[in-house]
């Protein structure tokens, strides 16, 4: 994030690489999501936000698609943050659309 010093809105870019694992039967589907990132920090210890953009797919089967990420943090100390997000990526396969979809829990270390 590209942040101001007790700035309420933060913005920056994010990148990653998702794999969802299939079963037995089925490849395993991994993404690239390029995207940009909003917080909004509320009351000094909340903040909230979305990652919004598109998800490259690396598996040959699938195509990409949009790409979003709404997620909500706690600060609980200065460094430290835990947060709850959902991500979903809206992609199509080779005969119907797909929505890929998880719920993350972390801890964020500032340093």
């Amino acid at each position: 994030m590209f942040e101001a010093e007790d700035a309420i809105l933060n913005f920056g870019p994010t990148i990653g690489f998702r794999n969802f694992f299939m079963s037995e039967d089925l490849d395993d589907v991994q993404f690239l999501p390029l995207a940009g990132a909003a917080r909004i920090k509320l009351f000094g210890i909340l903040n909230a936000g979305v990652d919004l953009g598109y998800a490259v797919a690396i598996s040959d089967f699938v195509d990409g698609g949009l790409y979003y990420r709404p997620v909500v943090g706690l600060d609980i100390a200065d460094t430290i943050e835990l947060n709850v997000s959902f991500e979903s990526i809206s992609s199509s396969n080779n005969t119907n659309d797909v929505n890929w979809g998880n719920i993350n829990v972390g801890v964020l270390f500032e340093f």
